[in-house]
């Protein structure tokens, strides 16, 4: 469904749902109907706010900012600066931010006439309020229920401003007096919800954009590398931060870098453990950098920016590649264990030989099919899929190559400083045969007889 229902509706709101049709009577996605409706909408006179809410399935992308400053008015005039720079550009379609005003408000002050007549800020407060808004004057049981019977002035009498402006108000002295004559009435309006973010006031503006015709990337540089820095030198002490889904990929980046090292480690020990080696455990980390360069780097080839999905995608390929290592590695030494004579790089050969395959056909072969897939209900789980391919293609020629490699290379370079022997028996002794003997040279002359 495209087109649901307000979250937070305006007193004057009119909404236009579409309900698709389901794939693959609809041969069109819904991102793309969504931007065609976008593109043709034109420009709506006298609307506030024109918003494109969609049910799970349809994506969205934006770019969000918090605004702070010790000034709330330097926060609205800021935000505002902002707000108004994001609706000219051409790729953005809708803005989401705290700026909305809430309800008109009206404050009765007090003038130095109508304190000299007698009247006090409470009783005249008292007055309008039964007036406008209700007196009780009785209270009905019914049906175990408890009625409030107010009195008041009926709706066509408290409708209109005019009606305030025209009350009559009762004096200390018996007299009436024009409501104009001892108070004046101030027309104010509010912002509809108070932000503060580190004890400052805030503001946060959420800008929605065309993926097709821009990245994050792009309009995040735009933003960050001109406009904000702009913001900062002509507003002093304006903090700004990032907000939004921005803020949560942020915010998961942090714990991330708090509690993956402690996992890591717990990792390192447990297969430490389980493969009684100290040296094995650093090869089964290999695979860590190479699934994170690989799944940076599909993200970057198929145009795909960075989410919240795609860090839980490393957070899984990160499991997934520890995994084919501890494999690889634990059979590599149960052919070690089986055949002691085989040398290193034998072992390991074989080893990879056997591991590849299903390395290669559950992992790669396996994830690489939903990339291309049209679905919309897999539409937002595709850069969680993307950081586990490009995190495993690379990974596994990281396991299957580097690997086996760099476990020869240091086995020999420790059989070099310790005095061990690393090469197998056929090797060994292809070594230690002495060369084949030569017969010492003769000369020959022929004899003269006589």
């Amino acid at each position: 469904m495209l087109g649901a229902d307000v979250p937070d509706p305006a007193p004057n709101l009119a909404s236009v749902q579409l309900r698709l049709k389901v794939p693959p009577e609809r041969t069109i996605v819904t991102d793309e109907l969504k931007q065609l409706w976008i593109d043709n909408i034109g420009t709506i006179r006298g609307a506030d706010k024109l918003a494109f809410p969609a049910t799970r399935t349809a994506t969205a992308s934006s770019l969000g900012y918090a605004l702070l400053h010790p000034d709330a008015d330097t926060v609205v005039a800021a935000a505002s600066e902002l707000k108004a720079r994001l609706k000219n550009h051409p790729y953005v379609y809708q803005i989401d931010d705290t700026l909305e005003l809430g309800n008109v408000r009206y404050e009765v002050q007090l003038t130095d006439a109508g304190r000299a007549s007698g009247l006090t800020a409470i009783s005249l407060a008292r007055q309008l309020r039964n007036r406008f808004y209700g007196s009780e004057v009785d209270q009905i049981v019914r049906h175990s229920e408890e009625l409030e019977v107010m009195a008041r002035y009926p709706l066509e009498r408290r409708a209109n401003i005019s009606d305030l402006h025209d009350e009559l108000i009762s004096l200390p002295n018996g007299d009436v007096a024009a409501l104009s004559s001892v108070a004046q009435i101030v027309q104010t309006q509010d912002l509809k919800q108070r932000q503060r973010i580190d004890g400052l006031p805030a503001a946060s503006v959420n800008a929605f954009y065309n993926v097709a015709m821009i990245s994050s990337r792009e309009l995040g540089g735009l933003i960050e590398g001109s406009w904000l820095p702009e913001l900062e030198h002509k507003y002093p002490d304006l903090r700004i931060l990032p907000d939004g889904s921005s803020r949560d990929a942020a915010k998961v980046g942090r714990s991330l870098a708090t509690y993956f090292p402690a996992a890591v480690l717990l990792i390192f020990v447990l297969a430490a453990i389980q493969l009684r080696s100290i040296l094995q455990p650093f090869y089964v980390l290999l695979g860590i950098p190479l699934a994170f360069a690989g799944s940076i780097y599909l993200h970057w080839v198929l145009g795909y920016d960075l989410s919240l999905s795609s860090i839980f995608g490393l957070i899984a390929v990160t499991g997934v590649v520890i995994n084919d290592s501890l494999v690889l590695l634990d059979r590599y030494n149960r052919i070690r264990r089986d055949e002691p004579r085989l040398s290193v790089s034998d072992a390991i050969i074989e080893a990879a030989q056997l591991r590849a395959r299903p390395i290669v056909l559950t992992t790669v072969v396996g994830l690489s099919p939903l990339l291309y897939d049209k679905s919309e209900v897999l539409r937002f789980l595709i850069p969680l899929v993307v950081s586990l391919t490009g995190g495993l293609i690379f990974a596994s020629i990281g396991i299957l190559f580097l690997l086996p490699a760099i476990m020869v290379l240091v086995e020999r370079l420790r059989a070099v400083v310790v005095g061990e022997n690393v090469y197998s028996a056929q090797e060994r002794g292809a070594a230690n045969s002495p060369a084949p003997s030569r017969a010492p040279k003769t000369s020959w002359c022929p004899s003269l007889s006589a």
